[in-house]
């Protein structure tokens, strides 16, 4: 499938945009990738936290796959983990929103980027149009709200925790951008990584190491959604 758009509109959208430079961000990924090997503190802590390993392992296999230039030093990890289990199922999630939009005047809700990715993997047909509807509101919200888009969380969660939030709706978007070959969702993915450059590019892996890896992850992400679509 042809990615809607061109490689030219969507250069021309982020330099509108005031995007961060890409060799910025990529000077960023290496240097982020380096910190968490030199501070394996950062890993022991974070042993526990299901979703801090499979981040890990989305960045191992993503830098392996598309042949990204940034060498991990913890690797691919070794057997097969099952998935993170989310706290309910997607199902369950979506139609507890009981006709309330994933975002709303009120905020987004706690959870959407990461359910609604599990239900664009299962193929779930039950809620199929209502999620493509959720997909188009969360991305008409992000280009009108623009850097003030995704606040607050539904209910309120930690600093940290609400840049969780947002990394995992950039990756829903650059994730399902390669599935549908829709630019729209890759340039949406930029937009909210560049937006989030400012906050993150201090962090330090002892001090924030679950928000910086899921930052991490949504970059090389998005790295690899341009790699295989505006290659086309």
């Amino acid at each position: 499938m042809r990615a809607r758009g061109s490689r030219f509109e969507a250069w021309l959208l982020r330099i509108l945009d005031g995007c961060i430079s890409a060799g910025t961000i990529q000077e960023f990924i290496s240097r982020t990738i380096r910190s968490f090997g030199d501070h394996p503190t950062a890993f022991t802590n974070m042993s526990g936290a299901p979703w801090f390993r499979e981040d890990m392992r989305a960045v191992a296999q993503l830098t392996s796959e598309f042949g990204l230039p940034y060498p991990c030093p913890w690797g691919l990890a070794s057997g097969v983990e099952d998935p993170p289990t989310l706290s309910r199922t997607p199902i369950e999630w979506f139609q507890g929103l009981d006709g309330n939009a994933v975002v709303g005047k009120d905020g987004l809700r706690s959870g959407a980027g990461a359910y609604l990715e599990q239900l664009l993997l299962s193929g779930e047909e039950a809620c199929g149009e209502s999620i493509k509807t959720e997909l188009e509101r969360l991305l008409r919200h992000v280009e009108v709200k623009r850097d003030l888009c995704l606040s607050p969380i539904v209910p309120a969660v930690s600093s940290d925790q609400a840049w969780v939030e947002k990394h995992r709706v950039a990756i829903l978007f650059a994730r399902h951008a390669r599935r549908a070959g829709d630019l729209r969702f890759l340039n949406t993915a930029l937009k909210l990584n560049d937006w989030a450059f400012s906050s993150h590019r201090k962090m330090n892996p002892r001090h924030h190491a679950g928000p910086l890896m899921v930052y991490l992850r949504s970059l090389v992400e998005q790295e690899a959604a341009c790699k295989e679509l505006l290659a086309r």
